[in-house]
């Protein structure tokens, strides 16, 4: 479990990816972003 943590740990420091939070997003809008990879079948 903490493999796959770490794998994905590397990844998104990798893309450079940044929380919700500290791109300006409120909760909701995390949400509803996540919401759409899920309709969109990426889940």
């Amino acid at each position: 479990m903490k493999a796959c943590f770490d794998l994905i740990t590397r990844f998104a420091d990798t893309i450079g990816a940044t929380p919700g939070a500290q791109q300006g997003l409120t909760r909701e809008q995390v949400l509803e972003h996540g919401a759409g990879f899920y309709e969109r079948g990426y889940v």
